[in-house]
């Protein structure tokens, strides 16, 4: 499978589902069982390159810088999560990362969990079919990510190259933080147990005294 087929079968589940990525991983659920073991096969290579391809200090910067470290195991959910949004927004965010939050939700962070799950789809049904395994032939390298790195300890350098990143995760910490009230009134339902006394325990032990 070419790249262009690829990204036909992404664009097809996101408009068939709104680019609801939970959505997507319904329906990629049901069509896997039905597409042949090459399809499949080829379909799961092209996943892992253009995620290799995704692997860029780029991306890592521009999520941490507006989200905080993310971890290799965040940084590969924001990168199939950036597959699932399609062509365009793969070769945009790539080209310029600090874009990285015009393809997010309100939810932030938390949209690209969804795209574990949707990998997770795939991943679970070549590991279900050999044959379909044994026809995969990508194989990550082992590298660091592409591109420069930037010192993101210097706040001039992440200013002038991630701006909007750093804008949000300023006005995130800006935010103030959630209210809670506790009542630590026993509910009604709770029969209440009387407070042990001490002096009530020495009264009744100097009574057994004197009765015996």
């Amino acid at each position: 499978m070419d790249d262009k087929h690829f990204w036909e079968v992404i664009t097809g589940l996101r408009r068939d589902n709104q680019g609801d990525i939970a959505a997507m991983t319904q329906a990629l659920a049901s069509q896997l069982p039905g597409i042949s073991d090459p399809v499949l096969a080829g379909f799961a290579d092209r996943w892992s390159a253009l995620s290799d391809q995704a692997d860029s200090w780029g991306l890592i910067e521009a999520a941490t810088v507006a989200f905080g470290y993310m971890g290799d195991d965040g940084m590969n959910d924001v990168r199939n999560w950036l597959i699932c949004q399609g062509p365009e927004a793969f070769g945009r965010v790539l080209g310029n990362p600090d874009c990285l939050l015009d393809y997010l939700s309100p939810a932030g962070a938390d949209d690209f969990a969804s795209a574990e799950r949707f990998t997770s789809v795939l991943w679970n049904a070549i590991e279900q079919r050999p044959a379909a395994a044994s026809l995969m032939t990508h194989h990550s390298p082992l590298r660091q990510p592409s591109g420069e790195r930037t010192d993101l300890s210097d706040p001039f350098a992440v200013q002038s190259k991630y701006p909007r990143c750093k804008a949000a995760h300023e006005a995130y910490l800006a935010k103030p933080l959630p209210t809670f009230f506790v009542s630590l009134k026993e509910p009604e339902s709770t029969p209440k147990r009387p407070t042990p006394s001490l002096s009530n325990a020495w009264v009744s032990r100097r009574r057994e005294a004197h009765s015996s």
